[in-house]
């Protein structure tokens, strides 16, 4: 199994197609393409070779974040899905999503008010729509005057019950999970 990567960009994911060889010195380009926003990862499975492309909903909208991973064989030179994994969204307690922002105003920013430190001192996450990848810049003020700017976009932001260093840890898109770090005053 060959794969080739057709196109993509910084926009978009790349799309992939598949080269089999059918013996004879001959070669066969599947007929369908798959999408994909990360790199596909090949794996045996049930005495097949498999790939695993991952796709996402990634682009310019306001759309909540949704990740599913595909398992596809090459069967007599074409493209066959057999199995499917959905990358589950973890609850949140108060959170901010891309989908709740207005398009036609891009000025438009949202403010969760939390106490995420325990000082009894209500902080702030700032939030603000960036249009160019459908995706929301974020930083927190702490009561205390202190900040933390994020430097990675999201579509979705929450603040989850469990804390480190007694702050709240927060969730990113659908699971990707941040905890304070108390000596560096930091996420991580």
């Amino acid at each position: 199994m060959n794969i080739n990567d057709s196109w993509g960009g910084n926009c978009c994911g790349s799309e992939y197609f598949f080269v089999s060889n059918i013996g004879n010195g001959k070669f066969k380009i599947s007929s369908k393409t798959i999408n994909s926003t990360q790199e596909p990862r090949f794996e045996k499975w049930n005495d097949f070779q498999s790939v695993l492309i991952t796709h996402t909903n990634e682009g310019v909208n306001n759309q909540d974040y949704k990740e599913s991973t595909y398992r596809y064989i090459i069967k007599q030179g074409e493209l066959m899905c057999v199995e499917e994994f959905k990358s589950l969204e973890i609850p949140s307690i108060e959170e901010i999503r891309v989908s709740s922002f207005n398009f036609n105003n891009p000025s438009e920013n949202k403010n969760i008010l939390f106490d995420l430190d325990n000082d009894k001192i209500v902080d702030t996450i700032h939030t603000s729509l960036f249009t160019r990848w459908g995706r929301l810049n974020w930083q927190i003020k702490f009561g205390n005057k202190s900040k933390y700017i994020s430097e990675f976009p999201v579509k979705r932001i929450g603040i989850l019950n469990s804390k480190t260093n007694n702050v709240n840890d927060l969730v990113l898109d659908l699971n990707q999970i941040l905890m304070w770090d108390k000596d560096k005053k930091q996420y991580f």
